[in-house]
């Protein structure tokens, strides 16, 4: 679960709300997030249903 406001690492700024919100935006539609760590950080891959 991602929680608003909780940042692991501090060195980039900000104050750890964009996936939590992206989150909500993402599951409201029917979608799923999925992550996974990359060389460079974490990957992150948006799954929406088709509309239609």
């Amino acid at each position: 679960a991602l929680v608003r406001g909780v940042q692991l690492d501090s060195k980039g700024g900000g104050n750890g709300l964009g996936l939590a919100i992206v989150s909500d935006i993402v599951e409201a539609y029917g979608g799923r997030l999925e992550m996974a760590n990359a060389n460079s950080g974490l990957a992150v891959t948006i799954h929406l249903p088709r509309h239609g």
